[in-house]
């Protein structure tokens, strides 16, 4: 904001955070009618200086100062206040509109003051806005309409919606209990029980978790929402399907989602219950009782959660799969989206390995694949002939095929995991539609971009379009025991968006090429031109890049281009021995972060971490099945990363492409799908499945950068 004009933009910001206070302050009187006024007395409402010439704020300035002199435990000296809210409510939003749509600043000579509390000097800037109550707002004790407007009365042009009282957010808790039965009690095969799922803001019953605050879980507009909540057991029978749990925004839900459950047999037996909103993941909570014994162990549960927005409200997502080691063998698959269900998918971790191998090498053959010439097309080019092109088609779309036939279509596989198949094949190849497909998934890290949900025998038409990838939004977030809070939204002017670059110098050299020193001057280019909005930080040693792997790092996007080799778990050193390697071939393991860097000491700027790994050999998904949970541990938002050796060109082309879009504010999900089509569609080239996406597809940055 420049001393001489004040934007309309700054005047609407600081309009809704006072807003935010005052409806605070409002649903506070019923809420705790005896302590509100003590809070005000703590924690003055702040007052901007942008806000001093409007009458009604000036009058509610006067009002308030009075209130925080007064004694706050005095009956009358709250009631007088109550009534002062509503009025200031009814002036706020229900007061007559200045002449004319557009607000506009009067220029100012003084230089503007920063916000203060009551009592602050003011400063005289000519601000005009229409004003007008945002949805939901409570209505005055006067009576009337909306705030006191008749239904009937034009209303003027409406700023956003305002989001509900700023500050630290009360923890609430989503509790699960059966109801009436205490927590060591055994339960009886046959015998059914009520179990119970509530949310409240203490900690009870059998089970409990904190769940997302209120700018996660709704949306500005909204003061009540549904959760649904799907409960699956191999042990009880259940009942009822998804249930609907209905939460405001604050406080305790209205009512509990209630489930009938029986006991199938003798023993430990255990129900899982998801938890979603608009198909968009929150956690899995899983329970064990004692069932037909004499004497019980104690009910016993664990939570799963990810990490999620604490800035921007949950998307929907039109499907869900929620994957887990199956106590029995398997993989536990909880489904959400116009079905719901749990089956169990049987495809042993062996075979599993075996099916993702596969699948790589069917992309390592693309990569090392020979045009006439014996030239590398894959690697010395980005734009593909026809004919190269096609071979590589078939070649993926076989591998591709393949994969998704061993998940769902196993010989093992009953008529239950097929009907999950036959589905996901359905919605997939829905004409005209483009799916938000949401992934939670342990121990499962399959190429999902890969899956190809078409047929490839004899002489059928392939067709990129049905490859999840090339079609739809994927985003795999990774289970979490600790339910850490991130944000989806990067802030970039908190002051500045601060950018890591971790490069390996020696690639240029290995390659005879400038795919180091280009992307180098992409990134000062891009500092020069943002100035004080962005930070660069350039690494080029091991120890510089553990160095920043602490606590401390202010990084909020921490950018990888280097050497990355996987240690499986039957190799020496297991997969601790998976490493980066950065300039000089020093080579950083995970063992080694594990003790120099450990999890116990979490990044406090939570960064999006992109591991841009070319030219790596040996680089399998299972670099990521080890890599992945330890950024999650130490507080990243997300990974992004490649499922094995990806050319250095395209690695380079990659990049150049996908940071000037997200800076600029482009959500991660979109960016991805629209740059492999991009890629696929221009220049025949399909490389842009190698990479996957381990984090919210909705994180971006926010205010985007542009030169």
């Amino acid at each position: 904001m420049s001393p001489a004009r004040l934007s309309i933009d700054k005047f609407r910001a600081e309009y809704r955070k006072l807003l935010e206070q005052i409806m605070h302050l409002a649903g506070s009187m019923s809420d705790a009618p005896n302590d509100w006024a003590s809070s005000l007395v703590k924690a003055p409402l702040l007052f901007p200086p942008e806000l001093d010439d409007l009458p009604q704020f000036a009058k509610l300035k006067a009002k308030f100062l009075k209130l925080v002199s007064a004694a706050p435990a005095d009956a009358g000296v709250r009631d007088t206040a109550r009534n002062d809210v509503v009025e200031v409510l009814h002036l706020a939003f229900a007061g007559p509109a200045p002449e004319g749509a557009d607000a506009v600043a009067e220029e100012s000579a003084s230089p503007p003051q920063s916000s203060s509390h009551l009592g602050s000097a003011a400063r005289a800037s000519s601000i005009r806005v229409p004003l007008e109550a945002p949805a939901g707002t409570p209505a005055p004790d006067s009576g009337g309409g909306l705030l006191g407007v008749e239904p009937s009365q034009p209303s003027a042009p409406a700023p956003s919606p305002v989001r509900a009282a700023a500050g630290p957010a009360e923890p609430r808790f989503l509790n699960a209990e059966i109801a009436g039965h205490t927590n060591n009690e055994p339960l009886d095969v046959g015998a059914t029980y009520v179990l119970e799922f509530g949310v409240d803001v203490k900690q009870s019953g059998h089970a409990s978790a904190r769940i997302a605050d209120a700018d996660v879980l709704f949306a500005e507009n909204e003061q009540m929402i549904e959760l649904t909540v799907q409960v699956v057991s191999d042990d009880f029978d259940v009942a009822q399907g998804p249930t609907p749990l209905r939460l405001p925004r604050t406080g305790p839900s209205k009512g509990k989602a209630r489930f009938d459950i029986t006991p199938k047999k003798a023993g430990r037996g255990t129900l899982t219950a998801t938890i979603h909103k608009g198909g968009n993941f929150l956690m899995q909570m899983e329970m064990s009782y004692s069932i037909g014994t004499a004497a019980g162990e104690p009910a016993t549960a664990v939570a799963h959660g990810r990490t999620i927005a604490a800035a921007g409200s949950l998307q929907p997502r039109e499907l869900g799969l929620a994957i887990r080691p199956a106590s029995g063998g398997g993989y536990e698959c909880t489904v959400w989206g116009a079905v719901s269900t749990r089956v169990t998918l049987p495809i042993t971790e062996a075979a599993l390995a075996d099916a993702i191998a596969a699948t790589r090498k069917a992309l390592m053959d693309v990569i090392t694949q020979r045009d006439e010439t014996a030239r590398f097309v894959f690697q010395t080019g980005l734009d593909i002939d026809a004919a190269s092109q096609e071979k590589a088609l078939r070649t993926l779309a076989r591998a591709g095929a393949s994969l998704f036939q061993r998940i769902f279509f196993g010989p093992d596989s009953g008529p239950d995991v097929q009907r999950v198949g036959e589905w996901l094949r359905t919605r997939a190849t829905q004409p005209g539609e483009r799916l938000k497909l949401q992934i939670v998934a342990e121990r499962f890290p399959i190429p999902w971009g890969m899956l190809y949900v078409g047929k490839v025998a004899g002489d059928t038409r392939l067709d990129w379009d049905l490859f999840l990838g090339l079609r739809h939004i994927i985003e795999q977030i990774p289970l979490q025991t600790n339910l850490g809070v991130d944000d989806n939204v990067i802030k970039s002017d908190n002051p500045s968006l601060a950018v890591s670059v971790n490069v390996n110098t020696g690639i240029d050299t290995q390659m005879k090429a400038d795919f180091v020193a280009r992307q180098l001057r992409f990134w000062n280019d891009h500092a020069a031109a943002f100035g004080a909005r962005m930070q660069i930080a350039e690494r080029r040693s091991r120890a510089d890049l553990l160095a920043a792997l602490t606590s401390a790092t202010a990084d909020h996007l921490m950018y990888l281009y280097c050497h990355a080799i996987t240690s499986n778990p039957g190799d020496d050193g297991g997969i601790n021995a998976s490493c980066l390697v950065l300039s000089g071939d020093e080579r950083l393991t995970l063992g080694d972060l594990n003790l120099e860097a450990p999890t116990t000491e979490p990044f406090s700027s939570h960064p999006l971490i992109f591991v841009n790994a070319c030219e790596s050999a040996e680089l399998t998904p299972a670099f990521y099945d080890g890599f992945v949970p330890y950024f999650m541990a130490k507080g990243a938002r997300g990974v992004i990363g490649t499922e094995c050796k990806t050319p250095a060109l395209f690695a380079t082309e990659w990049a150049l492409r996908f940071f000037p879009r997200f800076l600029a504010g482009e959500p991660l999900g979109e960016l991805f799908l629209d740059l492999r089509r991009e890629f696929a569609t221009e220049h025949r080239n399909p490389l842009g499945l190698l990479y996957a996406v381990y984090c919210d597809g909705d994180t971006k940055i926010q205010p985007g950068l542009e030169n």
